[in-house]
């Protein structure tokens, strides 16, 4: 993936090149993408330069990419990247293609709101184009969109209609209810019951939402071993298991923090922080993206709890109208939200054999686990 190259892509709109960068000119990749956010407004923020340069600090050395700059008339009007990842199926190596931030071998991010990094009115002629130049590029069995905001998503899914989508729930607490106490807001009985019991089991308690850099990093260090510490406690490796990972997000706050993109916040009984959390500013939300929480003595105070209420309570003094957990099943995340938000992870394999016996192997082990589940076996 370290030739350039440039071909032309008739769009519904016109004329389309797309110009392909090589790993090795990510300056020229950063200044083209930059002056495509200056004027493009509505850029989502994991899809812009600042979010993509942190990720090809920690992980470009170990994921292969290349950069796509999209022009009309001359202009850029759209940028891109593009990674390589490869997976084993029984016998068969996959070999997949992300387009944005994905593809980690190890310390995955898990990019949520991911998107290609353009314009309202450009985005079905993107789409066209950089689909165009995946299928002509080759060298690939799987094309992945992963967690891509629906609306960037649509134009692509649009544009390649043998997609595979799976839509996973965002779930979220709506800040703006009308209730002096955020606890009532909740629709389930039983959580507002644990997220009281919990706050009294927690007493007394203090809060604090970090302004400083470092303490931030001292914060998230600490986040990061109560995480670790409970993770390792249930036999995984835990998301802070890698020097990468751990790396990545020190750098995020470091440039994210002073401008307001990122927030950190502790939980405090007397001097021990007893929860952390990390999160993202999106607007008018605060986007949960991980924590770390002590374990309490007694078994029905869930300090997990207790610390997102408190978040999400500072949260609506500052502002905010929504307080966002992001995908996944966690039961918590149901208990401690009043709506949803959709994400997609979609997956295009090509019309090829050796990608078709992939395809079918995969269908037959999903079907086998199934069965087994079923069996309870």
């Amino acid at each position: 993936m370290s030739e350039r190259s440039t071909s032309v892509i008739v769009g519904s709109g016109g004329g389309l090149a797309v110009r392909v960068l090589p790993a090795t000119d990510r300056a020229l990749a950063g200044d083209t993408w930059r002056a495509v956010e200056s004027s493009t407004p509505d850029v989502a923020p994991f899809a812009g330069w600042d979010w993509t340069e942190l990720w090809l600090e920690q992980f470009a050395d170990a994921v292969p990419h290349e950069y796509l700059v999209v022009e009309r008339d001359g202009a850029p009007c759209a940028a891109a990247l593009l990674t390589r990842s490869v997976r084993r199926y029984g016998p068969l190596t996959v070999r997949r293609m992300h387009l944005g931030t994905a593809g980690e071998p190890e310390g995955s991010i898990f990019v949520e709101y991911n998107a290609i990094c353009s314009g309202e009115a450009d985005r079905a002629d993107v789409a066209q184009a950089v689909l165009a130049h995946a299928h002509r590029r080759g060298g690939w069995d799987e094309l992945h969109l992963d967690g891509f905001d629906p609306v960037h998503a649509a134009p692509l899914l649009a544009a390649e209609r043998r997609f595979a989508v799976v839509h996973r729930e965002s779930r979220v607490l709506e800040l703006g209810t009308g209730t002096a106490d955020l606890v009532d807001a909740l629709e389930s009985k039983s959580a507002r019951s644990t997220v009281r019991r919990s706050l009294r089991g927690i007493s007394p308690y203090t809060t604090e939402w970090v302004q400083d850099v470092e303490r931030a990093h001292a914060v998230l260090d600490e986040l990061a071993r109560l995480h670790q510490q409970r993770w390792l406690a249930r036999g995984e490796p835990g998301a802070f298991a890698t020097a990468r990972f751990r790396d990545f997000h020190r750098a995020v706050i470091t440039r994210w923090l002073p401008q307001g993109r990122t927030v950190v916040f502790a939980v405090r009984n007397g001097e021990e922080i007893i929860a952390a959390l990390y999160g993202f500013v999106v607007g008018d939300t605060l986007q949960y993206y991980q924590g770390g929480f002590q374990v309490a003595e007694h078994n029905k105070v869930r300090t997990g709890y207790a610390a997102h209420l408190l978040l999400a309570t500072e949260a609506r003094e500052r502002g905010f109208r929504y307080y966002e957990y992001l995908a996944g099943d966690s039961r918590f995340k149901s208990e401690l939200s009043t709506t949803q938000r959709s994400l997609v992870w979609a997956t295009l394999t090509r019309s090829r054999p050796r990608a078709l016996t992939i395809r079918a192997l995969r269908n037959a082990a999903r079907r086998a686990q199934q069965q087994r589940a079923r069996s309870g076996s």
